[in-house]
């Protein structure tokens, strides 16, 4: 947390430049039991209640969403897999920005599928490599 605190022009969007919420979980004591009711009781919301219960309910394959929306909580509770299909590239700092997909267990197979497809349907690339804080890399020589 120190190097984002020091690179917080880099690290952070300009509209949240802090870390409350992740600094408040390092901080909070929790024990092994109420840990393993928490990720339970977490992982039937996550799938039952949400990802499962909306795929059946609508009848679809895969759900969509925008990347940097609260369906992250969903897949990220479900323990299912999520990509992320691009669209742009933030100003401030290059990082792509996208959708985000979810589907059920076992469906990775599904989502290289939607995800080949995107890449079929819509021209995202970019020509600016960027390192993983969103820099700028210069070409080797």
């Amino acid at each position: 947390m120190q190097s984002m605190r020091d690179n917080v022009d880099k690290e952070m969007p300009p509209e949240s430049p802090n870390m409350t919420r992740l600094e408040s979980a390092a901080a909070f004591p929790l024990s092994e039991e109420g840990y393993q009711k928490a990720l339970t009781d977490m992982r039937d919301f996550g799938r039952r209640r949400a990802v499962d219960g909306t795929l059946q309910s609508f009848s679809v394959d895969v759900i969509l969403g925008p990347g940097d929306s609260r369906m992250n909580e969903l897949y990220a509770t479900a323990g299912y897999p999520m990509v992320v299909m691009p669209l742009s590239y933030a100003k401030y700092n290059g990082r792509p920005l996208g959708v985000c997909a979810v589907s059920t267990a076992n469906q990775e197979g599904r989502l290289i599928q939607l995800m080949s497809a995107w890449e079929k349907s819509f021209n995202t690339a970019t020509t600016t490599e960027l390192d993983w804080r969103g820099s700028k890399c210069i070409p080797e020589e």
